[in-house]
């Protein structure tokens, strides 16, 4: 029988190519129910979500300023560390996947791509090289 993929119980040690499934669904479900209106409700309830920290952290990269770049690297950096948590709370260890087709991890992947993002546009390229690699690694089904 198929793993429901909104599942976020445990990771499925029986079939390693689904890889570590991080438990950050809450936010999921808040943000479809409630819409981008009310994304800033939604995300002071959610601050321990690296989903909103992704988001806040796309938003900034949007404006194309460098304060607004800054911004965008403190804001992914904040999804990042909390997605770090996650992965170590969900048992993850090195090699383990991390699969972007499971909702709940997307929050930590897109905040490691915002933060390679903003980095590379401040001018840190060893820094924004190296979470590529990162995300390579890590989620063999990154989204181009």
């Amino acid at each position: 029988m198929a793993k429901d993929p909104s599942d976020v119980s445990a990771p499925d040690q029986e079939n390693a190519d689904e890889g570590v499934v991080l438990a950050d669904s809450s936010v999921i479900s808040a943000l479809s129910a409630q819409g981008r209106e009310h994304f800033n409700d939604v995300a002071k309830d959610h601050l321990n979500s690296p989903l909103v920290w992704a988001l806040l952290a796309e938003g900034a990269l949007l404006t194309g300023s460098e304060s607004s770049d800054m911004a965008a690297y403190s804001y992914a950096s904040t999804g990042v560390f909390l997605g770090r948590q996650l992965l170590e709370e969900a048992g993850w260890e090195p090699g383990d996947t991390l699969l972007w087709q499971h909702l709940p991890n997307q929050g930590l992947i897109r905040a490691m791509r915002a933060r390679a993002q903003a980095a590379r546009r401040l001018g840190a390229e060893e820094e924004s090289t190296q979470l590529w690699a990162d995300l390579e690694e890590l989620c063999p089904d990154l989204p181009q």
